[in-house]
């Protein structure tokens, strides 16, 4: 499932080891489709930010770890945290299926290289910002959609993009290699598209320049490119 394809208001379903107590479900429906929370990390030495789905699903110790599921069935996240402060109900959280696929695919295939080898991210060297946001209504899906409209805001001297990419570039389109060209709607896809990148693949962004299409390739040749997780 592209968990990029689904919509506020949309019902889901989280299956867990709630509590230990066995498997349970819980329904509910998704709060907000993207956006990014502070999380302490597993040996609590770190401050996360992380991409996350919010639902009003019950979650609870135990059914991290486990699916949250639209009504078709298909795996859109997969829940990992919950707001736990006093009186606060209904915020939970899942990694949407996208990023958690990405990822995971990077550990294995960079592990076959180095077993000490975590996520290596391609680093773009640019920085985004949104030059604007509005909902569109898809008369098709019966269903609304934040649409964001991105922009270079700088590029890092050194850096693939150097030369390549401009501030105030308009943000279009993605493609990693031979795979399937992403088109830009959301501050995340860039982030999640590049954990699919390996060391020599090429990077394809589409810019708006001046309202003028511009394709630039980005050669991934070099380790001083990529951003390794632990």
């Amino acid at each position: 499932m592209d968990s990029d394809a689904i919509a506020v208001g949309e019902r889901v379903y989280a299956i867990g080891n709630a509590k230990g107590d066995g498997i349970s479900v819980s329904s509910g429906v998704v709060s907000v489709d993207k956006e990014y929370i502070d999380i302490k990390s597993a040996d609590e030495t770190r401050t996360l930010s992380l991409l996350e789905i919010r639902t009003d699903a019950t979650v609870n110790h135990g059914n991290s770890g486990g699916g949250l599921f639209n009504a078709d069935g298909k795996l859109i996240g997969i829940v990992n945290a919950k707001r736990e402060e006093d009186g606060v109900e209904g915020m939970g959280y899942a990694i949407p299926s996208n990023l958690a696929v990405a990822i995971v695919q990077n550990v294995i295939d960079n592990s076959a290289v180095n077993q000490s080898l975590g996520a290596a991210r391609a680093t773009l060297g640019i920085t985004m910002k949104i030059q604007s946001s509005k909902c569109v209504y898809n008369e098709d899906t019966c269903r609304t959609y934040i649409m964001e409209t991105l922009v270079v805001d700088s590029v890092t001297k050194g850096s693939v993009s150097e030369g390549k990419l401009n501030t105030g570039d308009v943000l279009y389109s993605i493609k990693v290699g031979d795979g399937k060209e992403k088109i830009i709607t959301r501050m995340h896809i860039p982030s999640t598209e590049l954990f699919n990148v390996r060391k020599g693949d090429t990077v394809t962004i589409v810019v708006l320049r001046e309202d003028v299409p511009v394709s630039v390739e980005l050669m991934f040749d070099e380790d001083s490119k990529f951003t390794v997780y632990s």
